[in-house]
């Protein structure tokens, strides 16, 4: 008598550089909270893709998979942090109602807690963006900046209109000041830390982000 043929279905293998079906998601955020730990510890330039692979549990050819390269996932963590602060100013716009003030403390608060959580982002912006051959200027001034800026000065604007803003305060030197008082003290946080004895936890970036925005907008 012929042996039954066997029915029972086999998974699919895992073709080279792809996730198995179901578990995509799963991956692609191992990545990024591996990629996170070590450039936390260890700094951009020095970690590996394999390094990055091996720590998520998974082979280097998923983070071309997911990223294309090592850029494209910092751009992706990056995305992480920036895309909710974005959405925060631009729905702000939408409501004729907002009240700006609030939307710029609140900006500036999740602002610093961001830089407060991830302490190597100052440095890596730094090196990666703001100097002249960073690879990712382009790229982080098309997807990020450019729309910050438009949103914030458009929110100061509408301000101003209002009577809202300080005597004097001009919106495009506002959103700069705004900026300015935000990014400083992360970039410089060692020397912040040890000449002015604050340490940059989450506690005190909320408080310095309410100053930063009392600047611009008086006591009603």
């Amino acid at each position: 008598m012929p042996a039954k043929a066997d029915t029972t279905r086999k998974p699919t293998p895992r073709g080279p550089g792809r996730p198995q079906r179901g578990e995509g998601e799963a991956v692609r955020r191992a990545l990024l909270e591996a990629a996170r730990e070590l450039f936390a510890e260890r700094g951009f330039e020095a970690v590996t893709l394999r390094e990055i692979a091996a720590a998520a549990g998974v082979n280097a050819a998923m983070v071309h998979y997911y990223f294309g390269n090592k850029q494209g996932l910092y751009l992706a963590i990056l995305s992480e942090g920036a895309a909710p602060l974005l959405a925060h100013l631009e729905r702000a716009l939408e409501r004729p109602d907002a009240d700006g003030e609030q939307v710029v403390r609140e900006f500036l608060t999740r602002f610093a807690a961001t830089m407060a959580r991830e302490p190597w982002l100052p440095q890596l912006f730094m090196r990666e963006v703001l100097s002249a051959d960073g690879p990712l200027r382009e790229q982080f001034v098309e997807r990020f900046a450019a729309r910050g800026a438009r949103a914030l000065r458009a929110l100061l604007r509408r301000d101003r209109r209002r009577g809202r803003l300080g005597e004097g305060v001009e919106p495009r030197l506002g959103a700069i000041a705004l900026m300015s008082l935000a990014w400083f003290p992360f970039i410089a946080r060692p020397l912040v830390e040890a000449v002015l004895e604050a340490p940059l936890d989450a506690r005190l970036a909320g408080r310095l982000a309410s100053q930063s925005a009392a600047l611009l907008y008086p006591p009603r």
